[in-house]
C-alpha cells in the first residue's frame, strides 16, 4: 500500500526527498565551514604565541562532529568599540588589537587573484603578531589616524601579481573594487604563511 501511495504521488515524493537532501547538504556545508574556520583560527592563535589572549565568539578548543556551533553562532560578534573599551580599561595588556579576517579579490592590471585572505587590523596588531617587513615599511600611526588606504602584502601574493615580489612596494592594487597602496612587503615565510594581505582598519 505504501508503494502504491508513493507511485500515485510521485511529485510529492520527489519534493519530500529533494527537501531532505537539501537539508542534509546544508548541514554538511555548515559543519565543513566551521571545521575549516576552526583550523585556520587555531593556526592563527598559535602564531600569536603563548602570552597572547584571543577573544572571539567561538570556542576554538573544541572540534569534531559534536561541536555545538549553533550555540556559539548566536553570540554577538566582537566590535571595534569592544577593543577600545578593553584597551582603555586594561592595565596589564601591553598591546590590544582588533582583527577582522575575510576573503577578497585582488587585481593589478590583468592579474587577478581570488579568495585572498585579507586582515583588517588596528595599529597594535604589528606589535602582537610577528610580521617582518622585507621591503618598504609597515603601516604607520598616521596611516591609521587618517584612514589612508594603504596595505602590506604577503610575499606569495606579491609574486603572483607582480612576478617579482620586491616590485610590489609603491604599486596600487584593487581590492574588491577599492584602490589600496602597497607600502610594505611581508618577508617570505614557510609554506602556507605570509600569503595574506593586511590593510588598516577605518
Amino acid at each position: 500500500m505504501a508503494v502504491q501511495e508513493l507511485r500515485a504521488n510521485k511529485l510529492r515524493t520527489f519534493l519530500s526527498l529533494f527537501g531532505i537532501t537539501i537539508g542534509i547538504f546544508c548541514i554538511i556545508g555548515v559543519l565543513s565551514t566551521i571545521d575549516s574556520m576552526q583550523g585556520k583560527m587555531q593556526q592563527d592563535i598559535k602564531s600569536l604565541g603563548s602570552n597572547s589572549i584571543w577573544i572571539d565568539k567561538f570556542d576554538y578548543s573544541e572540534n569534531g562532529p559534536n561541536y555545538p556551533w549553533w550555540k556559539y553562532i548566536k553570540r554577538p560578534t566582537n566590535k571595534y568599540q569592544d577593543m577600545v573599551f578593553i584597551k582603555a580599561n586594561t592595565s596589564q595588556a601591553d598591546n590590544v588589537a582588533y582583527f577582522v579576517p575575510t576573503s577578497v579579490s585582488v587585481s593589478y592590471n590583468d592579474n587577478i587573484l581570488q579568495n585572498v585572505s585579507m586582515y583588517g587590523v588596528t595599529e597594535d596588531f604589528y606589535r602582537i603578531q610577528d610580521l617582518r617587513v622585507a621591503e618598504g615599511r609597515y603601516m604607520s600611526d598616521a596611516d591609521f589616524e587618517r584612514g589612508t588606504p594603504s596595505c602590506v602584502i604577503g610575499y606569495t601574493n606579491a609574486e603572483s601579481l607582480f612576478g617579482t615580489a620586491e616590485r610590489s612596494v609603491g604599486k596600487e592594487i584593487t581590492v574588491n573594487g577599492r584602490k589600496l597602496l602597497i607600502v610594505g612587503l611581508i618577508e617570505k615565510q614557510r609554506q602556507g604563511a605570509g600569503q595574506q594581505l593586511s590593510f588598516l582598519h577605518h
